[in-house]
């Protein structure tokens, strides 16, 4: 996790820089994959909530794409299965509505 938190922070620091973040979603996706909850846990909520650009993606081919496809799978899995992360997920999108 602490690889991926100073990801994150510096993502947030260096907003321009695209291979920063490129591997900030790399990094991200494999995180996530290996965590149940993505949104009830305080510690991971804001990872989710900055791996929210990957749903906008429309990918066809390739390896990264089955990884962007079994990404978002497991997020519909997971809203399907945890009250809390259901509750956050609304909240957290609506924090992103209003940045």
């Amino acid at each position: 996790m602490d690889e991926i938190k100073e990801l994150l922070a510096r993502k947030m620091m260096e907003e321009d820089n695209e291979e920063l973040a490129s591997r900030f979603y790399n990094v991200g996706m494999d995180f996530l994959l290996n965590e149940r909850c993505w949104w009830c846990k305080p510690e991971v909520k804001e990872i989710s909530k900055e791996m929210m650009y990957v749903f906008s993606l429309e990918l066809n081919e390739g390896d990264a794409t089955d990884k962007v496809f079994r990404f978002k799978r497991k997020m519909e899995d997971n809203l399907k299965t945890c009250g809390g992360c259901i509750t956050e997920y609304v909240i957290g999108k609506r924090e992103l509505r209003e940045k």
